[in-house]
């Protein structure tokens, strides 16, 4: 009896001893596979090289007396041929790139005093944008201006795709230390240890341009001089966020 009895007691102890060895490996697990989110962002500034401009011609022309006989043609035809006497300077540059149409409108034109509203005439347009080395911008707009060009639309600044993705690169690379800097000043503050990188995750970079400035030249015809573009740099933005796992 008082073997059976010892027996019992050594099986409870053995099952009490199993049972605390595997709560406790259950809670070094969950400690091990605790995972801390950083995103850590990089900034790069890059010199642009290149203006991005816009420009159309717009031509107005009026009904005759009969509204009712009045068409957009006539508009179309005179923007039609101012416009492409825009294109045909434009192929003579050096240093052109990009060089599309970008917009082609005929608009109806209405005296709206009277009523109903009355047809007084069509305004067609026409516009392009190209790419332009930064040095030539200036000159290339005064020539755009002087051929008959109505509108210089927009003038955007950008570095070559070859810069930008460089840049993109180096601002992944700052992200990535920003967000190890961030765990490591967390893990410190909680007497945590970093065990390893679980996943990385990779934000969408940004690129957005910088807003042309813009000096006139004088009016003066006798100290005329080419219009004086100040193109900045365009900003890459990134972003990382790094799934660290400690104990």
């Amino acid at each position: 009896m008082a073997s059976k009895f010892l027996l019992l007691v050594s099986c409870l102890l053995v099952s009490s001893h199993a049972a605390v060895v595997t709560r406790a490996s259950s809670t070094n697990e969950v400690l091990s596979n605790q995972v801390l989110s950083v995103t850590g962002n990089g900034h790069i500034d890059v010199p642009t090289s290149e203006a991005h401009v816009e420009a159309s011609v717009s031509k107005t022309v009026k009904c005759g007396s009969d509204a009712n006989k009045c068409t957009g043609a006539p508009a179309q035809t005179e923007v039609t041929a101012a416009f492409n006497k825009l294109l045909s300077y434009l192929d003579d540059q050096d240093g052109i790139s990009k060089l599309q149409t970008n917009q082609v409108q005929l608009m109806p034109q209405y005296n709206y005093d009277k009523n109903p509203p009355q047809l007084t005439g069509f305004t067609a347009v026409a516009g392009v944008s190209f790419n332009v080395k930064n040095d030539n911008a200036g000159d290339v707009i005064d020539g755009l201006v002087k051929e008959g060009a109505t509108n210089i639309d927009s003038v955007s600044f950008v570095a070559t795709d070859a810069a930008i993705e460089k840049a993109t690169n180096e601002a992944l690379k700052l992200a990535v230390k920003d967000g190890e800097n961030q765990a490591k000043a967390v893990l410190e503050a909680i007497n945590a240890e970093k065990d390893g990188v679980v996943s990385v995750q990779i934000g969408q970079a940004s690129t957005p341009q910088p807003t042309p400035m813009f000096s006139l030249a004088s009016n003066d015809a006798s100290t005329q001089e080419s219009l004086r573009i100040e193109p900045g740099t365009q900003s890459v933005d990134a972003s990382v966020t790094l799934h660290i796992s400690y104990s």
